[in-house]
């Protein structure tokens, strides 16, 4: 079996935790720079979200990209899936935070929303903070691992379904948005072909 080369790579916490620096230090700037005002904020909603579809869309696709691209890169990718998880569950509270004050001190957002928006997305909200507790050994072992699974697989398409809508919605208004969009359709491509592969070899 070819052995991988992955010391190249960050790896676990470190990754982890340098991702959200990044992520921070993005958030600080915009606020130095733009004072607290109403277009910073929706400045870092908006920067705060394509950072947790990217995360999302690496550690949701980790699995899948490893089985068909299989070299040092995708094994990384795979070994640290944990931990890009983390990063993007994070990094959404973050989101969600700008929300928040978006809502308490410019603009009535969460008012302004359709029921079933918020429904949706307070959903997509549980699964995020579920998905992390569950990624710790304090809360994963009250699991059972098909309990687990379960809640990460629906948990994960459940999250992935939200970005797609809200992506959806931003790439007929914003061609800038199509990256994010095509990352998004690729990464739900290459779970259904694994799930699809699984099958078939099952059936043999």
């Amino acid at each position: 079996m070819k052995k991988h080369a992955p010391t190249r790579f960050w790896w676990y916490w470190q990754l982890t935790g340098s991702l959200l620096t990044a992520t921070l230090l993005c958030y600080a700037l915009i606020f130095l720079f733009g004072g607290l005002t109403e277009d910073s904020t929706r400045l870092a909603i908006r920067w705060s979200a394509r950072f947790a579809v990217v995360f999302f869309c690496v550690a949701f696709g980790a699995s899948a990209l490893q089985y068909f691209f299989q070299n040092s890169f995708t094994f990384w990718l795979r070994m640290n899936r944990k931990y890009l998880g983390i990063a993007f569950a994070i990094t959404h509270l973050c989101h969600l935070g700008f929300l928040i004050l978006l809502q308490q001190r410019f603009h009535p957002v969460f008012d302004l929303a359709k029921t079933s928006s918020l429904l949706a997305g307070g959903t997509a909200y549980f699964f995020v903070v579920a998905m992390l507790l569950t990624s710790f050994d304090t809360f994963s072992k009250r699991l059972s691992p098909r309990q687990w699974k379960w809640l990460h697989t629906i948990g994960g398409w459940w999250i992935w379904a939200i970005f797609f809508n809200s992506n959806l919605k931003n790439v007929l208004k914003y061609p800038g948005y199509l990256p994010l969009f095509l990352l998004l359709v690729g990464v739900a491509v290459l779970r259904v072909m694994l799930i699809l592969r699984k099958k078939k070899i099952l059936q043999l």
